[in-house]
């Protein structure tokens, strides 16, 4: 592009003294000429063409010619290419709109266009910057060159400025009239709620280009269907959703997918409700004194979170003598109201050294049998009386007990160590390091293990700590009653607090330690997914992306049992991960990132702005792509501009 060239001439004077003498000698001049011309005398004006040329030769004049061109004025073409440009026609849109633009700026005379592509890489937490990013390219051009900016964009911007623009500000809006969208947003959600009790969650569906007024919303807890309700659109609506177990609660809320709807992956949203029991009730029955029993009563006082209650069999019933009652036992031991009206308002049942002497009858184990398998936990510590032909082994409770008597008691010192399993399994994983050493017990019962899993061994390897799962419920064995020795520190003594403490929890179903799960971790685009196996196996991980496309990842077993894998993301959304046993969620980007929380193209934003600047409004779904530019002129420190609006 070419520019018109002018000239241009003026004279200038570099006089060789001060102004002011020269102005002196300029009146002394014209005086003497005066009275040369007055009184007629000779040579008078060949005296005055002296005085002119020497006061000229002092005011030193001299002639400047000037050829001047131009500057080009700027015109920004600001190209929107954020995540919310990207659906639907937007992009096409878009892009087409650009190529028309260009074209029709290029042909006009000294203009420059300058176009600017933002957002590609922007964050979608804080939204769209366009005049933020857009500020350096600005600061390039003196404003005096500047004519005006050109948008092309959807009108979600974030940063849209509130004082008046010095140049025009012009939108050139993409979108169809058919775009339609639903939305689902969490307005309140509690971040903990107790077990078993319901909790309020209050929930929006947003809705535009839909003239459904009432929504159906599909909600999951942990994976499984729980209800579907019709709910008004644009209202916020108060649920109520059921928290089921300790640990992460997994709360899932979707509605249909609708043909021309413009973004699905804002159709669905989880939250996470960290379920807490209100409190642990534990009960702990002692088949005798003895000095194993104070560390089982130590350890669950201690513990803030736990309602412990005791008794200890002073006296079997069949035991006759003339020893008061009053000497023997603060109260009577309330057997039916603890196993029948009150057991399941128990999360464990611990049975410390216990024999089955008629205190508890076969409807009382019943009781306790049934109550393992609607979810309880029970837990037997036992010693040399486990031989008893009274004992738990033959109720219908000891046949959940993966542990058999062999009719041998070992009465030596042992080391006791973890198994295979053992080193995986939650409960006792890096319990026992190498190089720690720990203390020996004295006393194991022998056992044959009929199922379950063996986590520690004793004397010559045999069981010493077996768990295993009836049903919903969950039920342990320690076959000896040396766990006092570490806690009084016999021969360096070992992790008793530890070992218990993990031990009930897994009992009571904790969910930190599961056995196998399944995690993901969301850093950026990277999620870093973890696999623990108790028993290790290969696994198949299935990661269903945002578009609804399923890919398949092999998980190879490891000794461990645990697994990583790094797998990117690559568009932010929900994204489902399966394997064989666990299912877990997790969101890439975040969801209450501003670029999502409105997708609908408005130019309702930046109309102000625009209005105040004197640009203009161009709306593809109306006009297409026939572009109406304006311009005009203004005085911009001493220069004539142009200025451009649609």
């Amino acid at each position: 592009m070419t520019r018109e060239m002018t000239r241009a001439f003026d004279v200038i004077f570099s006089p060789f003294l001060d102004p002011m003498y020269i102005w002196i000698l300029v009146g002394v001049g014209l005086a003497l000429c005066l009275l040369a011309f007055v009184q007629k005398a000779k040579g008078a004006f060949a005296r005055a063409l002296v005085f002119l040329l020497f006061a000229g030769i002092l005011s030193n004049p001299s002639i400047l010619e000037e050829q001047r061109a131009p500057f080009e004025d700027t015109v920004f073409l600001i190209v929107d290419e954020s995540p919310s440009q990207k659906l639907g026609t937007r992009e096409d849109q878009t892009y087409q709109a650009v190529d028309i633009l260009q074209a029709e700026l290029a042909k006009r005379e000294n203009l420059n266009v300058k176009t600017v592509y933002i957002g590609a890489a922007g964050n979608a937490r804080d939204g769209t910057r366009i005049f933020t990013d857009m500020s350096q390219s600005l600061l390039e051009v003196p404003s005096s060159q500047q004519a005006g900016l050109i948008l092309v964009s959807d009108g979600q911007i974030h940063d849209t400025p509130t004082n008046p623009f010095p140049v025009p500000v012009n939108l050139v809006l993409t979108g169809s009239k058919e775009e339609a969208d639903r939305q689902i947003e969490i307005l309140k959600s509690p971040s903990f709620g107790l077990l078993n009790k319901k909790q309020t969650l209050q929930i929006l569906v947003k809705q535009y280009g839909l003239k459904e007024t009432i929504v159906p919303l599909v909600i999951k807890v942990n994976h499984q269907f729980y209800e579907e309700k019709f709910i008004p659109a644009n209202t916020p609506v108060d649920l109520q959703i059921p928290v089921e177990h300790n640990g992460e609660n997994l709360i899932e809320f979707s509605t249909p997918i609708l043909p021309n709807e413009l973004d699905a992956r804002n159709n669905e949203i989880f939250v996470s409700i960290n379920g807490v029991r209100e409190r642990l009730r534990v009960l702990l029955i002692s088949g005798a004194p003895h000095i194993g029993g104070r560390i089982w009563r130590d350890l669950l006082k201690s513990d803030p979170s736990v309602d412990l209650i005791h008794f200890t069999i002073l006296r079997p019933p069949e035991k006759l003598d003339t020893t008061p009652v009053s000497e023997l036992s603060l109260i009577e031991f309330p057997v039916h109201k603890l196993f029948v009206e009150k057991i399941n308002e128990f999360d464990l049942i611990i049975f410390d050294r216990y024999e089955d002497r008629g205190v508890l009858n076969s409807v009382y184990l019943d009781h306790i049998a049934e109550f393992v398998r609607q979810g309880g936990a029970v837990l037997e510590a036992t010693g040399p009386d486990y031989f008893s032909r009274e004992n738990l082994l033959l109720s219908d409770l000891g046949e959940m007990l993966p542990g058999k008597p062999t009719g041998t008691t070992f009465r030596q010192p042992f080391t006791p160590a973890l198994s295979e399993i053992g080193r995986r399994h939650p409960v006792t994983k890096n319990l026992l390091p190498d190089r720690l050493p720990v203390g020996p017990w004295l006393q194991q019962v022998d056992v044959e293990v009929t199922q379950g899993n063996i986590l520690m061994t004793g004397l010559q390897s045999r069981p010493l700590i077996i768990t295993d799962k009836v049903e919903e419920g969950r039920v342990g064995q320690i076959m000896s009653d040396q766990l006092w020795l570490w806690a009084r520190g016999y021969r360096s003594g070992g992790p008793h607090t530890e070992l218990l403490r993990r031990f009930a929890h897994w009992l009571m179903a904790e969910p930190s330690l599961a056995e196998n799960t399944l995690t993901a971790k969301v850093d950026g685009k990277n999620l870093t997914i973890t696999q623990t196996q108790l028993h290790p196996k290969e696994e198949t991980l299935a990661i269903t992306r945002p578009d609804g496309e399923t890919e398949f990842i092999p998980l190879p077993a490891t000794a461990s049992g645990a697994t990583e894998h790094i797998y990117t993301a690559e568009e932010p959304g929900l994204y489902r991960l399966k394997n064989s046993q666990n299912k877990t969620l997790a969101i890439v980007g975040d969801k209450n990132a501003l670029e999502y929380k409105n997708i609908q193209a408005s130019a309702d934003k930046l109309r102000p702005l625009i209005e105040k600047s004197g640009g203009g409004i161009h709306v593809l779904a109306d006009k297409q792509n026939r572009f109406s530019i304006r311009q005009s002129k203004t005085v911009k420190t001493g220069d004539v501009s142009r200025q451009l609006a649609l």
